[in-house]
């Protein structure tokens, strides 16, 4: 189900040939490569949350901590780079919103645990 989700980006707002970095990160997220490696990411980070466990070791919490940590870095570049690159209607999709509130909510549990 996830590897059949398509953000429609044909809809969005494209950026025009004067805009060259923004055309580089238009083509950047909406590339196969790229989101491929945003598929693996997501479920990487959902095995990483299967594997948390009541009475682990405090290594092993430290583990999580970090992993946790790069993975919502990953996102949060995810989510800049597709702002950059869409504009305001990076918005337009149910899907980003989601993953923006995703990133934002991630954002506040690092927060809310330091």
């Amino acid at each position: 189900m996830i590897l059949n989700a398509k953000v429609p980006h044909n809809n969005l707002n494209k950026p025009n040939v004067r805009r060259k970095w923004r055309l580089k990160a238009y083509k950047l997220v909406t590339s196969p490569q790229f989101e491929g490696f945003i598929i693996i990411v997501i479920v990487l980070n959902m095995l990483q949350m299967a594997f948390t466990f009541e009475g682990s070791s405090k290594s092993f919490d430290k583990f999580m901590d970090t992993t946790n940590l790069i993975f919502t870095a990953v996102f949060i570049v995810e989510a800049i780079l597709k702002l950059f690159a869409f504009g305001w209607s990076y918005y337009g999709p149910g899907w980003n919103k989601f993953d923006f509130f995703v990133v934002i909510a991630s954002i506040f549990d690092i927060f809310m645990t330091i």
